[in-house]
């Protein structure tokens, strides 16, 4: 890799609007190849010749060159073990993902679907503000709980949501087995609340 000083046509020009920036630890792939293919047969602190590109006219000079290093399995083993997890879950899920839409398009219902692929379902009663009969919050857990809500309350009553990805990356499937319609709860299954909240 290479340390990079990028120049207008010639540093006299500076004074007239010429600009210099500097590119640390520039690598060749960092480069477009049209620059690249100059900038690295360049020797150091030897200016190149005016080169032009998408970004213009350039004169290069390189100020330092770091020889290139092959990093031993040791130094390398913690960003390997990350990018084969990170690569193994992605297989992972899209099998899931995938044998759970078949078994969705074969007529499984959503708990059947799921223990074909051995998932585990959630049962949940909730408004749409997200709170159970008992006043407890839903999904309280989920990061993206607003946004796996906000499916649910597109669907019909019986309806399935087929596979969804919310903007954490969680992935699921939900099923509305009956809507009940907004009503005044009887004072009797809220005194409670109220006499709490009137106390405060």
């Amino acid at each position: 890799c290479a340390v990079l000083a990028r120049f207008g046509v010639l540093s006299a020009l500076t004074a007239k609007g010429a600009s210099t920036n500097v590119l640390n630890s520039a690598k060749r792939e960092d480069l477009p190849a049209e620059i690249a293919t100059v900038v690295f047969e360049l020797a150091q602190d030897k200016p190149s010749a005016p080169i032009k590109s998408a970004f213009g006219w350039s004169v290069f000079r390189v100020k330092e060159i770091t020889p290139a290093h092959t990093r031993g399995f040791d130094e390398v083993k913690d960003e390997l073990k990350k990018e084969m997890a990170l690569r193994l879950a992605g297989d992972s899920l899209g099998h899931l993902s995938k044998t759970l839409e078949d078994e969705l398009a074969g007529g499984a219902n959503v708990e059947q679907a799921a223990k074909a692929v051995g998932l585990e379902t959630v049962k949940i009663t909730t408004d749409r503000s997200g709170f159970d009969k008992g006043g407890a919050q839903v999904l309280a857990d989920a990061a993206d709980r607003e946004e796996i809500l906000e499916q649910l309350f597109k669907l019909a009553s019986g309806g399935d949501s087929g596979l969804k990805e919310t903007r954490a990356q969680t992935v699921f499937v939900a099923h509305v087995d009956s809507i009940e319609e907004a009503k005044l709860r009887p004072f009797d299954e809220v005194r409670g609340k109220v006499v709490t909240v009137w106390q405060v």
